[in-house]
């Protein structure tokens, strides 16, 4: 039984997986590489794979079971994902979703729970302090603090910051229309692109109001087409380096976010800003908006999959909202 796809899968693949950062096309490769492994040497067929063979193998990962070691379920979860991506690039249904690997998925959540060591959510207060460090006299100073700002008023994923073109962002009168691409799902019938739309309006604060950042970073290096994101010399000042130089430059990967983050918690002083990443920004926009917004409408607005993990992120937010104990007569 082959452990590896054929190489019209693997093409197939990489163009499914074109629009992902690389670093996240490096990650599913070496997840799927994990999973097929293990199904060979159960005697299981990878690729399709039947729902039960991959709740499985998620459960003996789970709990160490079976001579296999035993997981983080943030891992678990990017393992179910590279094993969904790769039969929704072959015109298959996605297995992950099924009812059987649901409720194994849940299971787990709710017996081993999630890591620690997630990342801090830079609410505004916080955002406001990494906006600060950004040198706006510098290139990467303008580019970073865009990033950070649009990251977080846009609820973006770290890898669709990344993707962002300067066609991507639309200036209307109200601010930016920010159009976010989504992945096929070829395991629907008649698949389409999938596009959001999302409102970034003005700020209150010029400091650190999104529309402005970004502006600033594409007046200053005269970007009008192409990724909205590029490497910049860490020393290049603002009048003082040949903007020609950046707009031939490429597009920046996800890692640059998570430096981006990770460079302005320190500079800020902030306590403890190895736990400030880039999943941060979205988090904190989640966490900042849990007590003025319904889990519904945050649902839709940072494009999330399901009520239960917007929920992680707003359940602390609310638990003063007419709480049980205030309603027994004590």
């Amino acid at each position: 039984m082959p452990t590896e796809p054929s190489p019209d899968t693997q093409a197939a693949i990489e163009l499914a997986l074109a629009s992902k950062a690389p670093a996240t096309v490096r990650a599913y490769e070496a997840d799927w590489r994990h999973f097929t492994a293990w199904c060979a040497s159960r005697g299981h067929t990878p690729l399709p794979a039947q729902p039960t063979v991959i709740a499985a193998y998620l459960a003996a990962h789970a709990r160490g079971v079976g001579g296999v070691e035993r997981l983080k379920t943030s891992t678990l979860q990017r393992r179910m994902a590279a094993v969904g991506a790769y039969h929704t690039a072959n015109y298959l249904p996605n297995p992950c979703k099924s009812p059987e690997v649901q409720a194994t998925w849940h299971g787990i959540r709710r017996e081993l729970g999630w890591s620690k060591n997630r990342a801090a959510p830079a609410t505004t207060s916080v955002l406001r302090q990494l906006a600060d460090t950004c040198d706006t006299e510098r290139y990467i100073g303008l580019r970073d603090r865009a990033m950070l700002l649009l990251g977080f008023a846009a609820l973006l994923r770290r890898s669709e910051v990344v993707a962002l073109d300067v066609g991507d962002l639309v200036l209307v009168p109200e601010g930016l229309e920010v159009r976010v691409d989504h992945p096929v799902d070829r395991g629907e019938r008649d698949p389409e692109p999938r596009i959001d739309i999302r409102a970034v309006p003005y700020g209150d604060h010029p400091e650190t109001c999104p529309v402005r950042a970004w502006l600033a970073w594409r007046s200053a290096t005269g970007l009008d087409d192409g990724p909205a994101f590029r490497p910049v010399h860490p020393r290049a000042r603002v009048g003082h380096y040949p903007t020609a130089t950046i707009q031939r430059a490429p597009r920046l990967t996800d890692l640059a976010v998570y430096r981006a983050v990770q460079s302005a918690a320190r500079r800020a002083g902030l306590e403890t800003p190895l736990r400030y990443r880039g999943h941060s920004l979205r988090a904190g926009a989640a966490v900042q908006a849990g007590p003025v917004a319904t889990d519904q409408e945050l649902m839709a607005a940072g494009g999330w999959a399901s009520l239960e993990v917007v929920r992680s992120y707003t359940g602390s937010t609310r638990i003063w909202e007419d709480p049980v104990a205030g309603r027994l007569g004590l």
